[in-house]
């Protein structure tokens, strides 16, 4: 920090950068000393209820084992039994983890693996039925347009069985930057089959369904849920308000660090170096719902 100073006042206005760096760094220092300092503090507090505690229990069990009967203050303290029994059930544990740790550890074990077999994605192979290029992803102009399959697998996950289907050309967008991957429908001439999910692996849009159609070589109308797709795009364009908002209130080295964007809701991870206080949030609320009432026609 110091030769970041004298650095600054060596190069003079001709470093402007330099400057609000060294400010930010500044800032951030005496945030975190502070927010160490309470924190520091209140663990302290916290460690000393602990040990007083403790040391209650520890001089009630002596007195306990020592009249070989149930210690309880002559009034008939019941929140004196309760401690009394929280540290035996303690001490119980503490025997336990002695005499049975093998056993616990190897149940663990097999709940880790009865784990992970059930997120286990056991995916067949690619079955192709169709080799017409089409014009690949086009949501974003579009919501409906008439496609067909080109390859499907079958996928078994949890118990449940679904396809992967490819099309040659799709509406659907797939789940990527924290944005979910739309849904809706694909529409055959003799039935309909609903697209619960869309992701991306490698360079293909794949489409989740729970069932084949009957006949998986027609042509049909892919259709996206009109309405999940906008509120997830208002919910979208909210991410990039809250992080353009907090950049001004906080300064411009909040950077995103994550995001998960549905119909319903937002979340936007950020870097900061101290939690926001209640005038700050409010603050970046009023920035961002000022911009929603601007109706900015892009």
């Amino acid at each position: 920090m110091k030769r970041l100073k004298e650095l600054v006042e060596q190069r003079g206005t001709l470093n402007t950068e330099l400057k609000t760096l060294q400010d930010t760094l500044e800032k951030e220092s005496r945030a975190m000393t502070e927010g160490e300092k309470t924190r520091f503090n209140e663990i302290t507090a916290d460690l000393d209820k602990v040990n007083d505690e403790i040391k209650t229990l520890e001089d009630l069990d002596k007195r306990n084992k020592e009249a070989a009967k149930p210690v309880v203050h002559s009034n008939g303290n019941s929140e004196t039994r309760e401690i009394q029994k929280n540290f035996s059930f303690l001490r119980a544990i503490n025997g336990a983890k002695s005499g049975k740790l093998e056993g616990f550890e190897k149940e663990m074990q097999e709940q880790k693996n009865r784990s992970r077999a059930a997120t286990t994605l056991d995916t067949e192979d690619w079955i192709e039925i169709a080799t017409e290029k089409g014009q690949g992803f086009v949501g974003y102009n579009e919501l409906s347009t008439t496609s067909k399959i080109t390859r499907y697998r079958k996928i078994s996950a949890k118990g449940k069985t679904q396809f992967q289907l490819v099309l040659n050309t799709t509406p659907f967008y797939a789940e990527s930057g924290g944005q979910v991957g739309d849904t809706g429908k694909l529409i055959f001439s003799n039935d309909t089959i609903a697209v619960t999910n869309t992701k991306k692996e490698n360079d293909l849009i794949v489409h989740f369904v729970d069932q084949l159609p009957s006949n998986p070589s027609a042509e049909f109308t892919a259709e996206v849920d009109a309405e999940k797709r906008l509120f997830t795009c208002y919910n979208h364009t909210a991410t990039h308000l809250l992080h353009a908002a907090l950049r001004q209130v906080l300064g411009t080295h909040v950077a995103q660090k994550g995001s998960l964007v549905n119909q319903d809701n937002l979340r936007f991870d950020f870097s900061h170096f101290a939690r926001l206080t209640e005038e700050e949030i409010l603050t970046v609320e009023n920035i961002v719902n000022a911009k929603i009432r601007e109706n900015i026609l892009s």
